[in-house]
C-alpha cells in the first residue's frame, strides 16, 4: 500500500473513531441508567445500544460488498465497531456475549476458513472474550493491557484474512493500533473526569467524617421523597435523633473523642438498620444531629426499628484512649399525615418530639408527642418554656387578648430570646391546646417577616382560623417591619381570613411615613414603654387618636412597674401589657 494512501486511510479512520466513540458513549449514558433492567422500556433502551453497532456493521458490510472503494479500510472500521463496545463495563453478561456473537458473525462472514481453522479461530475468540469480560476495566483503562488487547485482536483478524500481502496486513494492523491509541486516550480522559465528578458528588452528598448522607443531600432528597410518597399515597416516617451531652464529650475528652463518637454512632446505626428489610436513608444534618427517613414505612413498622437503634446506642461500647464513654441519644419520630402540605410540616413535628424527649430527661424515644421508655435516672433539663401574657384594657384591667410568648434559660436566668421563630405546625398545635384553657379566646402570636410573607404559613393559619370556630380572633405581631409593597400584597390575605396584623417595633413611632401610608394595611401598633422618649410621650396621644379614628389599636407593652402604669394612664393609653399585671411562674431548673 502506498504511504500516501495509507495516511489518507489513517486520517479517515481516526475521524471515524472520534465520531463513533462520542456518539456511542452518549447513547450508552442515555440507554443504560440502571445496572439491571426491570421494565420493557429499560430493556428496549439497552438493546438499542447493540442495535446501533449492528446497523453500523451492516452498513459497513454493504459498502465492502459494493467494492467501489477500499474494502480493507471499511473492514478495519468494522473491526473497531465490533471491538470497542466489548469494553463497555455497563453491559450485563448476556449483553456482552450477544455483542460478541454478533461481532464474531461479521468476523467469519469476511474470512474464508476451512473447518480446522474455523474451530481454532472460534476458540481463540472465546478465550479472548472470557479474558476481556473478567478484566475489562484493566484492559480499557490501562495503556499496556489495552494495547496487548488490540494487538492480539488485529493480528488475529488480519493474519487470517486471505488475498492480501504482508505489507497490507502490517499497514492495517498499525492503523487499527493508531485508532485504538485514540480510543484509549479518550477513555482514560473521560474516566478521569468521571472519577473527579463522582468524588465531588460524594463530597457534596456524604458527610466527610461519618460517611452518612449530608445535610445538603437531605434537603434535596427528603423533598423529592416527600413529594413522591404524597403522589403515591404511601407512608413516610421521620426519625430525628440527637446525641445527648455531646458538648460534654468534646469538653471532657477532646474533639477527637467527639469525632470518634460520631463515627461510632453512624456505623452502629447503619449496622442496626441493615438488619431490617424496611428501606431507610441516614443523614447527618448537624453537629451531633441525625435524621433517618423510612420511605413507605408507617409508625407501626418503623418505631420498633427506631427503638432498636436507641437500644443499640445505649449498649454501645465506645472507648477513647482506654476510657469508656457512655453514649445515649434522644429521638423524635413522626409519620407524614394527610394534612401535611410541605416537608416542614412533618419535619417540624419530628423536631418537636425530639424536644419533648430532651424535656423528659434525654435518652428516650418520643413518637408524635408520646414519650416511650423514659429513663428514671435522667435529669430533666428545660432549655425554653412557653406561656401566655394578657393584653389589658387599662381602664378596667380586663384582658382582651392572650399573647403566646417564649423565654430561654441562659446563664441561670430566663431571658427573652433573640427570635421567636416557631414553625407554623408548632404554632397551630400550641394554639389548639391553649384555646381550651382560655376564658377570652383571642390569641396573639409573634411571626417573623419571612413567615408573614410565606404562602405556606399564610395558608396554614387561614386553615386553622377557618377550622376553629371557638377562636374569636387571631392577631399576628411583627417585630420586623415589612416593606410597604409586602404589606399591600400580603395584608388582604390575612384580612379576608379575619386575622389582625400589628407592628411591634421599638422604633415604630419614628417610622411616620410608614404609619401614614400603611395605616390601611395594619390593625395596630405596639410601643415599648421602656423606650419612650420625651418626644414620643408628647406625640403618642396624637397617634392613639389617629389610630382610633381608623379603628386601629395602640398597645403599650413592657409595663412592669407602678411608674410605667401611671405613665400609661397619664398618656391616656387604652391598652397595656406587661409583668405589672401578672408575672408568670417559670419552671424550676434542676
Amino acid at each position: 500500500m502506498a504511504f500516501n494512501l495509507w495516511m489518507s486511510h489513517l486520517l479517515i479512520s481516526v475521524f471515524f473513531v472520534a465520531g463513533f466513540i462520542t456518539y456511542y458513549e452518549w447513547h450508552v449514558k442515555w440507554a443504560i441508567q440502571t445496572p439491571r433492567p426491570t421494565t420493557v422500556g429499560e430493556w428496549l433502551r439497552r438493546f438499542s445500544v447493540i442495535g446501533v453497532t449492528v446497523l453500523l456493521c451492516l452498513w459497513l458490510q454493504y459498502i465492502t460488498g459494493a467494492k467501489a472503494v477500499s474494502v480493507l479500510l471499511f473492514l478495519n472500521l468494522q473491526l473497531f465497531v465490533i471491538a470497542y463496545p466489548l469494553l463497555n463495563d455497563r453491559l450485563t453478561d448476556f449483553e456482552f456475549w450477544l455483542q460478541g456473537a454478533i461481532g464474531g458473525s461479521f468476523w467469519f462472514i469476511n474470512h474464508t476458513f476451512d473447518l480446522e481453522l474455523f474451530i481454532g479461530v472460534a476458540l481463540v475468540l472465546i478465550i479472548m472474550g472470557t479474558v476481556l469480560r473478567l478484566f475489562r476495566n484493566q484492559i480499557r483503562y490501562s495503556w499496556a493491557f489495552h494495547m496487548i488487547y488490540v494487538v492480539v485482536l488485529s493480528v488475529a483478524y488480519w493474519t487470517s484474512y486471505v488475498g492480501i500481502d504482508n505489507w497490507q496486513r502490517f499497514g492495517y494492523i498499525a492503523m487499527f493500533m493508531a485508532m485504538s491509541v485514540y480510543s484509549c486516550a479518550y477513555s482514560n480522559a473521560t474516566h478521569k473526569r468521571a472519577l473527579e465528578r463522582a468524588k465531588l458528588t460524594h463530597e457534596v452528598n456524604f458527610d466527610a467524617l461519618t460517611g452518612a448522607k449530608s445535610y445538603t443531600n437531605f434537603l434535596s432528597e427528603s423533598v423529592a421523597i416527600f413529594n413522591q410518597i404524597r403522589d403515591d399515597q404511601q407512608p413516610l416516617t421521620f426519625a430525628e435523633l440527637d446525641i445527648d451531652n455531646f458538648k460534654g464529650i468534646n469538653d471532657r475528652y477532646s474533639h477527637l473523642a467527639g469525632n470518634g463518637a460520631l463515627v461510632a454512632v453512624t456505623n452502629l446505626l447503619k449496622t442496626t438498620l441493615s438488619h431490617y428489610v424496611q428501606p431507610w436513608q441516614l443523614y447527618r444534618t448537624g453537629g451531633e444531629e441525625f435524621v433517618i427517613l423510612f420511605p413507605n414505612g408507617d409508625a407501626q413498622e418503623t418505631v420498633p426499628v427506631v427503638r432498636a437503634c436507641w437500644q443499640a446506642l445505649r449498649q454501645m461500647d465506645y472507648h477513647y484512649h482506654d476510657q469508656f464513654i457512655k453514649i445515649t441519644a434522644s429521638f423524635g419520630v413522626t409519620t407524614v399525615r394527610q394534612a401535611d402540605v410541605v416537608l416542614a410540616d412533618s419535619y417540624g413535628r419530628a423536631d418537636d418530639s425530639l424536644y419533648i424527649s430532651k424535656q423528659h430527661g434525654r435518652d428516650c424515644v418520643t413518637v408524635d408527642g408520646e414519650t416511650l421508655d423514659v429513663n428514671p435516672l435522667s435529669t430533666v433539663v428545660v432549655t425554653h418554656t412557653y406561656f401566655t401574657q394578657p393584653v389589658i384594657q387599662i381602664a378596667d384591667e380586663q384582658p382582651i387578648c392572650q399573647e403566646l410568648l417564649m423565654r430561654t434559660f441562659d446563664h441561670g436566668r430566663w431571658v427573652v430570646p433573640e427570635s421567636f421563630d416557631l414553625g407554623v405546625t408548632t404554632q397551630v398545635s400550641m394554639m389548639r391546646q391553649l384555646l381550651a384553657q382560655l376564658s377570652v379566646k383571642v390569641i396573639a402570636i409573634n411571626v417573623t417577616r419571612a413567615q408573614f410573607v410565606d404562602p405556606h404559613h399564610i395558608k396554614q393559619l387561614q386553615r386553622f382560623v377557618a377550622a376553629t370556630p371557638e377562636l374569636r380572633r387571631l392577631t399576628l405581631e411583627l417585630s420586623e417591619t415589612p416593606t410597604m409593597a409586602e404589606l399591600k400584597q400580603i395584608y388582604p390575605q390575612y384580612q379576608n381570613a379575619g386575622i389582625l396584623v400589628m407592628l411591634d417595633s421599638d422604633s415604630i413611632l419614628q417610622q411616620r411615613k410608614l404609619l401614614a401610608e400603611g395605616l390601611a394595611y395594619i390593625d395596630g401598633i405596639k410601643v415599648d414603654v421602656q423606650a419612650l422618649s420625651v418626644a414620643d410621650q408628647q406625640s403618642i396621644q396624637q397617634w392613639q387618636q389617629h389610630l382610633e379614628d381608623h379603628h386601629k389599636r395602640l398597645i403599650l407593652k413592657n409595663i412592669e412597674t407602678l411608674a410605667d402604669y401611671e405613665l400609661a394612664q397619664m398618656l391616656n393609653v387604652r391598652y397595656g401589657q406587661g409583668y405589672f399585671f401578672g408575672r408568670p411562674v417559670m419552671p424550676r431548673m434542676i
